[in-house]
């Protein structure tokens, strides 16, 4: 009687032939990753503020108040005022300047203690993408005290104090938005 011998598994030549092909794939895919990253981060960016700056102007329709959009260092904050038109941008009586930019969590707590909405957002996840004043050839920080804002009223009407930029700087590209009167957001 002879036994017959079941064998399972690869042969060295197999493995290496599959490392082989693996590591050609890698080898064309990790680069190809590479360049196309920070163009996705750059869009990212610029969609999260053209979606915010919409988001605030429906807020604004949705809760029959202005709303105020500061844009800070590399954050920028959504406010919700406290009337359809000419809001005060403080809570009395612990602030009465205009809120700092970013807020601290005190301000924040205040503003929603009054029964404003506060929404904070920033670009940690988005490394490369900043928030400048301008698309120079040597972009513009935003600096403190001037924070450009958008303020949108529930009729749909914007005012501004200003454009801001999302520079990326490992590509170079830089977006501009600004905001017209009828409340159109246009970038540039």
């Amino acid at each position: 009687m002879q036994m017959t011998r079941n064998q399972h598994g690869f042969t060295l030549v197999e493995v290496m032939v599959v490392v082989a092909i693996i590591g050609l794939i890698t080898g064309i895919a990790v680069p190809a990753y590479m360049s196309w990253k920070p163009g996705y981060v750059y869009r990212a960016a610029v969609s999260r503020i053209r979606g915010d700056i919409n988001k605030a102007k429906m807020k604004a329709v949705e809760t029959r108040n202005q709303w105020r959009i500061m844009f800070c260092g590399n954050s920028y904050q959504l406010i919700e005022g406290d009337r359809p038109r000419n809001s005060r941008w403080t809570v009395p009586p612990a602030y009465t300047a205009n809120p700092s930019c970013p807020m601290g969590a005190a301000e924040i707590a205040a503003f929603r203690a009054a029964g404003r909405q506060v929404i904070v957002r920033d670009f940690t996840n988005l490394p490369g993408a900043r928030l400048t004043a301008d698309c120079n050839s040597s972009p513009t920080a935003i600096t403190s005290g001037s924070e450009p804002w958008f303020t949108l009223s529930p009729r749909g009407t914007a005012t501004s104090s200003g454009p801001v930029s999302v520079y990326m700087a490992d590509r170079g590209d830089c977006s501009t938005f600004t905001i017209s009167t009828a409340g159109r957001i246009l970038r540039q």
